[in-house]
């Protein structure tokens, strides 16, 4: 039960650090998605592959996407200025991310 809450704390740190980015450039809804489910997913799936997990495990993680979708939208909710000046947020995302994984 405790790995898994970290997972979730993880996905959605990665998942804001990925959309803030997206966001800081200008990015549309979708460009937010694609860069929030590659940070949030990609280091996870890149390392089962190196370590010959199968891949099918990658999309039986049906809560981490939709946890990851939620969060990326309620962020691309914010008005842009705001997001804008939160480049401190950046790193505290990156930090949350990197200590839960």
């Amino acid at each position: 039960m405790a790995w898994e809450i970290f997972s979730i704390i993880g996905t959605i740190a990665f998942a804001l650090s990925g959309a803030i980015v997206a966001m800081e450039e200008d990015y549309d809804i979708f460009g937010v998605y694609i860069l929030g489910m590659a940070t949030a997913f990609g280091g996870g799936a890149l390392r089962n592959l190196l370590i010959g997990y199968p891949i099918v495990a990658f999309w039986q993680q049906d809560m981490l996407f939709q946890i990851a979708l939620l969060s990326m939208t309620i962020i691309f909710l914010f008005p842009n200025k705001l997001i804008k000046h939160w480049k401190k947020w950046e790193n505290i995302t990156d930090a949350i991310g990197l200590s839960a994984f």
